[in-house]
């Protein structure tokens, strides 16, 4: 990827919708999992369902398709639902998890869609709380 490129894409991403991410060394564009933003990952198949359960009712935000067969959802910070013994059952029966503060997720960039793509663009500031998230999971997951 061409680093002018990716630093443009990466400028959107932090002015226009609030994502804390940089370019890393290789040239990817790297969130950095904190503060107001958390992500949920899902294997695709219960992530395309999660996906069409919140459009049906407009709490859709940014979510990320990766080669890995992998959708993860940008979230805002829920902290009542990171301890939930409800969610953590549901995201263990289904082979998803909250992705913890300080990792990195790999948003897409200009030409690495071989790699991953956007499903729902991040087009603003809107992320949906990981508790309406993880309540999409347990519905769709149930």
């Amino acid at each position: 990827m061409s680093v002018p490129i990716a630093l443009g894409r990466c400028h959107y991403y932090r002015t226009v919708c609030g994502l804390p991410c940089h370019v890393d060394e290789s040239g990817r564009i790297a969130l950095t999992i904190g503060g107001r933003v958390r992500a949920v990952t899902t294997p695709d198949g219960l992530g395309k369902v999660m996906r069409e359960f919140l459009s049906a009712r407009s709490l859709v935000g940014p979510v990320v398709s990766h080669r890995s067969r992998r959708y993860t959802f940008l979230t805002g910070y829920s902290p009542e639902a990171e301890e939930s013994s409800l969610y953590a059952r549901a995201l263990l029966r289904t082979n998803s998890q909250i992705v913890p503060p300080l990792a990195i997720v790999a948003l897409p960039g200009p030409v690495d869609d071989a790699y991953r793509r956007w499903v729902v663009p991040a087009r603003d500031v809107y992320l949906p709380s990981l508790k309406t998230v993880l309540d999409a999971l347990v519905e769709c997951a149930g």
